[in-house]
């Protein structure tokens, strides 16, 4: 049940903030071209990413990777997980979100 609250929850937040950040880096179709010139189509997919894909989101960003087994147990533990998917590239992962904290009183985006 709690679950599930904190799935809407952050549902909701996410559809509140997708349409600003669509409209500041992608154009008004929600496309946008990458280096290459492709089109590039995102939608937000409530899905938890691999270990493998999570460790790539963090290398991205500079944080260290974690070995996989560790970064297995981190994903399960997510109360909820959120990935946005280029789907003119067979849907791969280009980002995630996630909220973590202890269920009760703490949380974190």
């Amino acid at each position: 049940m709690q679950s599930a609250l904190i799935g809407r929850f952050f549902h909701c937040l996410v559809q509140e903030m997708l349409p600003k950040f669509s409209a500041t880096l992608l154009s008004e179709t929600d496309a946008c071209r990458d280096r290459a010139g492709y089109v590039n189509r995102i939608e937000i997919q409530e899905m938890q990413p691999s270990p493998q894909i999570y460790n790539e989101m963090r290398e991205a960003v500079g944080w260290h990777i974690l070995e996989p087994e560790r970064a297995e147990v981190a994903i399960k533990h997510s109360l909820f997980c959120v990935c946005a998917v280029d789907t003119s590239r067979n849907n791969a992962v280009i980002g995630m979100g996630r909220v973590v904290g202890d269920g009760a009183a703490y949380f974190y985006i």
